[in-house]
């Protein structure tokens, strides 16, 4: 093989990996940025309305619209806390049917507690 045939795969290589790694490390950034875009064509009459009644002081326009936007969105999801409580329950459940399952199986006719929480 020629150096030259040599270097022009090396290049090769070396460019479609780049442009692989590139995918690799941008492919998650085209969803944020398209809801980006979706929220600034739905939120931005709502900007020139505040800039309008704030007098056309558009940083306070700005902080009020965004302070609005992110309440908003904090509103509709559910918080950390009750998702935590919520997953800790389950856990806990499931714990106590495994147990349960296993004390049945191990010694016939004994009775354990209907509930885990029973043993609260």
């Amino acid at each position: 093989m020629k150096k030259d045939t040599f270097f022009a795969l090396l290049m090769l290589a070396i460019i479609g990996a780049s442009f692989y790694f590139l995918y690799r490390v941008f492919s998650p950034c085209p969803v944020p940025l398209a809801w980006a875009f979706i929220l600034t064509l739905v939120a931005y009459p709502g900007y020139r309305r505040l800039s309008g009644w704030m007098r056309n002081r558009r940083s306070l326009a700005s902080l009020v619209a965004a302070n609005v936007l992110w309440r908003g969105s904090k509103s509709s999801f559910p918080r950390p806390r009750e998702d935590k409580e919520l997953l800790l329950r389950r856990i806990r459940e499931m714990v106590y049917a495994t147990i349960s399952q296993h004390i049945a199986s191990v010694i016939p006719g004994r009775s354990v507690h209907s509930s885990p929480n029973a043993l609260l």
